[in-house]
């Protein structure tokens, strides 16, 4: 049987969150009977959309962006042996050296770096902004595959990195919920 993972650490968040549940929503139904899917979510997600019998949940109390996330997380992911991960956001283990799926929203911070709505001082801006360059370096030349949500994120993507990241990159549109669903 193969292991697929998905990192859902954002499930509760707007956005990438929303992301998530529509795709955890709608995933079932294009699993093969032969995948055991483990979704990592906040210790304290209570929501529905895991009670389908195809995903076994996984606690993980590491938050995005941080030193737990590449120590912790690394380890538990490790842990499960997986065949393939999603990570449905840019923020990863850097470490995480088995094959997995990396979905990029957007790469306006490489291509406006300010600081100006940042709350920290510039210094600390300065190496998170080098922070993030790395993981985004690291994500997008070690993925097997890419998603973007447009193809002016995919072309981004390939004017930054080149043509071996934009040949394993996908723009997969993003669904939208159905009116009866709550819009």
């Amino acid at each position: 049987m193969k292991r697929l993972g998905i990192d859902a650490r954002l499930i509760e968040q707007t956005g990438v969150g929303t992301y998530i549940q529509e795709l955890l929503r709608y995933l079932p139904s294009y699993l093969p009977t032969n995948i055991q899917c483990f979704v990592f979510v906040p210790e304290t997600y209570t929501g529905t959309v895991l009670s389908n019998d195809r995903y076994d949940r996984v606690a993980s109390s590491c938050r995005w962006h941080s030193l737990s996330e590449q120590t912790i997380f690394l380890r538990q992911l490790n842990s499960y042996d997986l065949d393939l991960i999603h990570f449905p956001y840019f923020s990863f283990p850097v470490f995480y050296h088995r094959p997995y799926v990396l979905t990029i929203h957007d790469v306006t911070p490489l291509q406006f770096r300010t600081g100006a709505a940042s709350t920290h001082h510039p210094a600390m801006y300065y190496l998170k902004h080098l922070a993030y360059q790395f993981v985004m370096f690291e994500g997008v030349h070690h993925a097997k595959r890419i998603i973007t949500p447009t193809k002016s994120v995919k072309k981004d993507l390939g004017a930054i990195y080149g043509a071996e990241v934009s040949n394993k990159t996908m723009p997969i549109y993003l669904g939208i919920k159905k009116k009866s669903e709550g819009n």
